[in-house]
């Protein structure tokens, strides 16, 4: 169901008619500070995504990518890519089995409910994806209150002796956040 409903919305984006890509730049540009080459670029990357298989850089070397559901998603997204990052992060928690509980930033936010729309008018079912359209104090209360809760990040950079470097799952500070949690409904 879900592919039935990405070919149809990446077909609707590809009509030159209907004018989808210019449509979503456009509404880009006016809530983020971006040129209309960048924002058609961050509409023309969500749609042309085809899979996790990437070479790698000397001959034998390959990336492999495992995903399975992790239970229940939050997906918490910046203003600096309204369209790119949650389409990406969404519709991978939706391929997954995952019902995401989807938080865009409140100042772009009208770019990923425009995505939503666009998703249900291609098939994809009102009750898949929580969408909620808050500021962060607002939101906080939605989030499980659980000593044991995994928290990944888009980019996550940890403080190292003035300098910042990349967050890796060994960091102490990831680990404390504990193990990942099998359910929220006993938050």
């Amino acid at each position: 169901m879900l592919g039935d409903v990405t070919t149809k919305a990446a077909h609707r984006l590809s009509q030159p008619e209907v004018k989808f890509l210019i449509f979503f730049a456009k509404l880009i540009q006016r809530v983020s500070p971006k040129s209309y080459q960048q924002a058609f670029a961050e509409v023309y990357v969500c749609f042309l995504v085809r899979s996790f298989a990437v070479p790698g850089n000397h001959l034998g070397q390959q990336s492999h990518g495992f995903r399975w559901p992790y239970g229940p998603v939050t997906i918490i997204t910046h203003f600096n890519f309204p369209l790119e990052i949650p389409v990406l992060q969404l519709m991978g928690a939706l391929y997954m089995g995952n019902k995401p509980l989807l938080r865009v930033d409140s100042k772009v936010c009208v770019v990923m409910e425009q995505m939503l729309r666009l998703l249900h008018e291609c098939g994809l079912p009102l009750t898949d994806v929580d969408f909620i359209n808050s500021d962060g104090k607002s939101f906080s209360w939605k989030l499980p209150k659980k000593k044991k809760l995994q928290e990944l990040a888009e980019n996550c950079f940890v403080p190292n002796a003035g300098f910042f470097k990349d967050a890796v799952f060994e960091d102490p500070a990831i680990i404390s956040a504990g193990q990942a949690s099998e359910s929220w409904d006993d938050a």
